[in-house]
């Protein structure tokens, strides 16, 4: 014989009321508020993230150098590896927050600090500076842009991600605006 089933009824707590349905739509107006556009953008992550790695390789750089003194001849070595390394890690930090001068300050390798000085030098003089180069050259039978874009880097000064263009010719560095509408990981996108 088979056993009866009850019928199934939703719980009061499980069943939409008009009242809940409100408290509901009022509470996706709030957080919608709340909700921030840029928290998706990936470059404000990356320059979290190196706010992270910075906090981190400074500690690390005074414990190496607390250790320095009391070690032996041949940890020094060592230590000095250490040090240089993570030398290297804050200032690629730093650069990722647009804090060009204070990477080129610190970054141990004298190709990177000469390139750090040069996105400091981009970034801070004028939007309409620019070199003396002819900007489109005929060759052959076509033309070239001497100004190319190297990607996006954060700017302090402009609070935003800005292309960075270089002269093919004489290697002048500047930022301009990203093109509207243009978010950076677009940008980034567009070009691949």
């Amino acid at each position: 014989m088979a056993e009866e089933i009850p019928e199934f009824e939703t719980p009061d707590y499980l069943k939409l009321t008009k009242e809940r349905l409100q408290e509901n739509e009022a509470r996706q107006k709030v957080w919608q508020k709340r909700a921030n556009p840029t928290s998706f953008d990936p470059n404000i992550h990356e320059r979290a993230r190196a706010a992270r790695i910075e906090k981190d390789a400074t500690e690390v750089l005074k414990i190496l150098g607390g250790q320095f003194d009391s070690a032996s001849d041949e940890v020094k070595g060592q230590i000095l590896d250490a040090h240089r390394r993570e030398r290297a890690r804050l200032a690629e930090a730093l650069a990722t927050q647009g804090r060009f001068d204070e990477a080129a300050h610190v970054e141990p390798n004298e190709l990177k600090t000469a390139h750090y000085q040069k996105l400091h030098d981009a970034v801070t003089k004028s939007d309409k500076d620019w070199c003396d180069c002819p900007r489109i050259e005929r060759v052959g039978t076509g033309t070239v842009d001497n100004r190319q874009n190297l990607g996006n880097v954060f700017s302090i000064k402009h609070g935003r991600e800005m292309t960075l263009v270089v002269c093919r010719k004489c290697l002048f560095y500047n930022v301009r605006e990203l093109p509207r509408g243009m978010t950076p990981a677009r940008e980034t996108h567009k070009r691949r």
